[in-house]
């Protein structure tokens, strides 16, 4: 089984996630300028840069995954490393409640009781109010 260029594996995980080159060059520790004339076609890559490549692909493949349906701006890429560093220590957690809201305005919750701030406002977690 033919496995796809590398160049190909980028361009789309970069398209289906809307992650920029420069964060995935910045999570697999490629030059961004050599990624960018990898991307263009007008550079061949191998050997080291590429597994860091496809190590990075998967990583931020991975990661998109695990937060699925949660969408991630991939724009800051120390953010994002702290993310796959969570993961992968087994740290980060994604809870859904799929079986109706934490709180409906008809529920029996009070104000006093709902973990939820109302509309425009903010609970500092103070018993005074602050």
């Amino acid at each position: 089984m033919a496995t796809l260029g590398i160049q190909n594996v980028i361009v789309d995980a970069l398209a289906k996630l809307d992650c920029p080159a420069q964060t995935l060059a910045s999570l697999s520790g490629v030059n961004s300028g050599k990624l960018s004339r990898i991307i263009r076609g007008h550079e061949r890559v191998g050997g080291e840069d590429e597994r860091k490549l496809r190590v990075g692909v998967a990583a931020i493949l991975q990661l998109a995954e695990f937060v699925s349906p949660i969408p991630i701006s991939w724009k800051d890429a120390s953010k994002v490393q702290r993310c796959l560093d969570l993961m992968r220590a087994g740290k980060l957690s994604i809870i859904l409640q799929t079986d109706g809201p934490i709180a409906s305005p008809d529920s029996n919750q009070t104000d006093e009781t709902n973990p939820l701030p109302a509309a425009g406002t903010s609970r500092t977690g103070y018993d005074d109010g602050r």
